[in-house]
């Protein structure tokens, strides 16, 4: 185990509250037994997974839907999601501590401490993006074209800093602007919206899930904003796991990162069969005062807005990152030369694991499933 830094102690402090917080009973030792039984009657593995999206988020339905579809039993897995809804570092605190196994988190997590020469003891094994999650958009008859356009402009956000702020800067920067001269303005995506028809914003910035939902919710016509390529070359968020994992912990993301893959690409052929699932799951999650067939088309929109971004990399794989691309990412972050061997910021050794399966079957399984 390495040394506690004291960004890693802030986290542990974080995660402890966040436990409290939620009253979870957390194994003490990640990656333990659990009383059910594998289809070959062995014990399953408990691991779990620290997420900030709220519970029926339909972006994050990959993240257990391998229970209802049979994936995680298949791989003698029993998952815990553990949602903190809107508190990324005490979601990625409880990895830090020993409490969860896995995060979803973005890189930003791991790239900018390291820059500041700070060990949170993590590290990155797999994301399904490919670029950004994030985008900007403004209204369909704005005069605003691209990002060096929202110069001296309000954009909105749901919060001040990083993500979005960091965001919405580096674009305006890498399109030839000055990135400090916009005006951010913190509000929900779906108020935002509002203030984006009659003007009293020029931009907002937020992930593609929340802007499919929230735009046709309001009635705005928006329009998405091309990205600097420097931008572009960035990637969006992915698991974070303990540096100091064991090797059997190791196997047991790797078959988590499979199944959760094998949901993913299930959700991409039939997502109302998904969202369906989710509604059973999370009833709280399924939209109110409107029609089935409206709160189906949210729901649709919302998960197809994060899976269709679901690429393989360049060598053909789920997962694969090319060094470059951490290089970029560190780049738009404005830390260039900051860390030594950005390599050791990221594993790919479960890459093969999370690739290991039949995607045709996947396929023919979604397109074959009765609601």
């Amino acid at each position: 185990m390495t040394t506690s830094s004291p960004m890693r102690k802030r986290l542990i402090r974080g995660a402890a509250a966040g436990v409290a917080v939620l009253s979870v009973a957390l194994t003490a030792a990640c990656g333990g037994s659990d009383s059910g039984t594998a289809a070959d009657g062995s014990k399953l593995t408990t691991i779990t997974l620290a997420t900030p999206f709220p519970d029926g988020t339909p972006g994050a339905i990959p993240n257990w839907l391998g229970e209802k579809l049979g994936y995680f039993k298949d791989e003698g897995l029993n998952v815990k999601v553990v949602s903190l809804a809107g508190q990324p570092a005490q979601a990625v605190g409880l990895v830090s501590a020993g409490k969860a196994d896995l995060v979803n988190s973005v890189p930003d997590t791991i790239i900018v401490p390291s820059a500041k020469g700070q060990d949170l003891g993590l590290k990155w094994v797999f994301t399904p993006y490919q670029a950004p999650s994030t985008s900007i958009v403004v209204a369909e008859d704005s005069p605003i074209q691209s990002a060096k356009d929202l110069a001296g402009k309000k954009v909105s956000m749901s919060a001040l800093g990083a993500p979005f702020e960091t965001f919405a800067r580096a674009n305006v920067k890498a399109d030839g602007a000055d990135g400090d001269s916009i005006k951010p303005v913190a509000m929900p995506v779906a108020a935002a919206m509002a203030q984006l028809q009659n003007g009293a914003v020029d931009a907002i910035v937020a992930n593609n899930s929340e802007i499919a939902v929230s735009a046709p919710a309001a009635g705005v016509k928006v329009r998405t904003l091309p990205l600097p390529t420097s931008v572009a070359q960035t990637f969006a968020a992915g698991f974070l796991v303990r540096d100091d994992a064991s090797k059997a912990q190791m196997d047991a993301y790797g078959k988590y990162l499979k199944a959760y893959m094998e949901a993913a690409v299930f959700a991409q052929t039939n997502p109302e069969a998904a969202v369906r699932m989710n509604w059973e799951k999370y009833p709280a999650s399924k939209p109110k005062n409107v029609s089935e067939d409206a709160a189906l088309a949210q729901g649709k929109a919302a998960l197809l807005a994060t899976v269709s971004q679901f690429k393989k990399g360049t060598n053909g794989q789920w997962g694969y990152l090319a060094p470059e691309r951490w290089d970029a990412d560190i780049a738009y972050l404005g830390l260039t030369g900051k860390i030594a061997d950005p390599s050791k910021l990221y594993d790919n050794s479960l890459l093969a694991a999370a690739n290991d399966f039949d995607e045709a079957a996947v396929v023919k399984q979604a397109q074959e499933w009765k609601n």
